[in-house]
C-alpha cells in the first residue's frame, strides 16, 4: 500500500477543514479564522499537494450530497465543506441550485481538484410518469401509449441531464434500477438511455458513472463508456457479500475493472450503522479476498449520504475521513 507522509501542519487541514459548526443564517464565514486565513501561503502549498495526489493512481472516494435551491444554512450543504481528499462529489436534486452552492462546483475543482457530477435518476422519471399516467386515467382519458411513454422518459432524462451544462458539472452519475421484464420497461429504458447516449455523444470530455442495475442496460456501447460502476451494497457487509455482488452484477458485463462499492452512514447521530461503515468497507475492498478477486477490480468507495456524516459524535465526517486515509495509506506525522 502506498504511504503518503503528510507534515504536521498540513495534517491540520485534513482534520479541521470544514469542521466549524456555524449555524448562522446570514453568514457563510468560518469562525474562528481558518488556517487558510491565518497562513495563506501554506494553505496554497497544501492545495497544490492535494491536486497532485488526486492525479495519481489511488483508491477513489465519491461522496453524494443533496442539492438545494434555498440559501444553504449548514456547511453540509456546500461542496467546499466536503472532506478535502474526496475525489468526486455527486449532487442530487441538481436541477435548481442556489447560486452559493452552484459557485462552489467550480471552486472545489480549482482549489482541491475535486470533480463534481450531477445525479440523473430513472426512479425520478418513473415516479413522474406514474403521476402523469394516473392523472390521465383519473380524468377519464385513454391510458398513455408506449410512444407517449418513450417521449416522456426521453424528455425527463434530457431535463435532468441539462443541469450538467447549466451549472458546469464535470459529468453525471446515471442511477438506473430498472429492468427489461416487460414491454413497458424496455420502452422506458430505450428512451431514458437514448437521451443519456445523446448527451454522452455531445459531451465526450465529461465523466459518466453508472449506478445500480447497470447490468440491465442493453446498450453495451453506452455502458462501456462509464468510468465507474457504482455497486449499491445497502445493508450487506463483509467480503462474501461484496464478491457476490460483483458476480451477480457483472456476470453479463464485459467490463469488470471499474467497480466502486456504495455504502451509507447513519442518517442521524445515535443511529446504528446499516451495513458496512466507510472504514469497514475500506478494509473489505483492500483485503486479499476482494482486492485479488479475479477478474474483478475494485477502484474505491462511494458514500450515498455523505452530508449526514458532517457531524458524528461531535466531529466532522468522523466516519468518512478515516476511511479515505486508510484507503490510500495516509500516515500523519506528528
Amino acid at each position: 500500500m502506498k504511504k503518503i507522509i503528510i507534515p504536521a501542519l498540513i495534517s491540520l487541514f485534513l482534520i479541521n477543514t470544514a469542521c466549524n459548526n456555524w449555524t448562522e443564517l446570514d453568514s457563510l464565514k468560518y469562525y474562528p479564522p481558518t488556517v487558510e486565513e491565518m497562513n495563506p501561503a501554506e494553505y496554497e502549498n497544501y492545495l497544490a499537494g492535494l491536486r497532485t495526489f488526486k492525479a495519481t493512481d489511488h483508491k477513489v472516494m465519491i461522496l453524494t450530497m443533496e442539492g438545494t435551491s434555498e440559501y444553504p444554512v449548514t456547511q453540509a450543504q456546500l461542496p467546499m465543506a466536503m472532506p478535502d481528499s474526496a475525489d468526486y462529489i455527486c449532487i442530487k436534486n441538481s436541477s435548481e441550485l442556489h447560486e452559493v452552492v452552484a459557485a462552489e462546483i467550480k471552486e472545489v475543482k480549482e482549489k482541491k481538484g475535486t470533480r463534481v457530477v450531477s445525479y440523473v435518476d430513472n426512479t425520478i422519471t418513473d415516479e413522474a410518469w406514474r403521476v402523469y399516467s394516473n392523472g390521465k386515467v383519473d380524468a377519464g382519458e385513454p391510458a398513455p401509449t408506449i410512444e407517449e411513454r418513450k417521449e416522456f422518459y426521453r424528455n425527463n432524462a434530457t431535463e435532468q441531464l441539462a443541469a450538467c451544462d447549466k451549472y458546469g458539472f464535470d459529468g453525471v452519475m446515471i442511477s438506473y434500477v430498472g429492468n427489461n421484464s416487460t414491454e413497458e420497461s424496455k420502452a422506458s429504458q430505450e428512451a431514458f438511455m437514448g437521451a443519456v447516449k445523446e448527451w454522452n455523444t455531445a459531451h465526450p470530455e465529461h465523466l459518466m458513472f453508472m449506478r445500480g442495475n447497470f447490468n440491465n442496460v442493453t446498450d453495451k456501447e453506452l455502458r462501456a463508456k462509464s468510468k465507474y460502476f457504482i455497486i449499491v451494497m445497502g445493508g450487506a457487509s463483509g467480503a462474501a457479500s461484496y464478491k457476490s455482488q460483483l458476480r451477480n452484477l457483472l456476470r453479463t458485463v464485459d467490463e469488470k475493472d471499474r467497480n466502486v462499492f456504495e455504502i451509507m452512514v447513519p442518517a442521524a447521530p445515535g443511529e446504528e450503522q446499516v451495513g458496512d461503515s466507510p472504514y469497514e468497507a475500506a478494509e473489505t475492498i483492500l483485503s486479499d479476498d476482494v482486492a485479488n478477486y479475479e477478474p474483478y477490480k475494485t477502484l474505491g468507495l462511494c458514500v450515498s449520504n455523505a452530508a449526514d456524516d458532517y457531524f458524528t459524535s461531535g466531529m466532522s465526517f468522523a466516519n468518512i475521513r478515516p476511511a479515505i486515509n486508510f484507503l490510500n495509506g495516509v500516515k500523519v506525522v506528528e
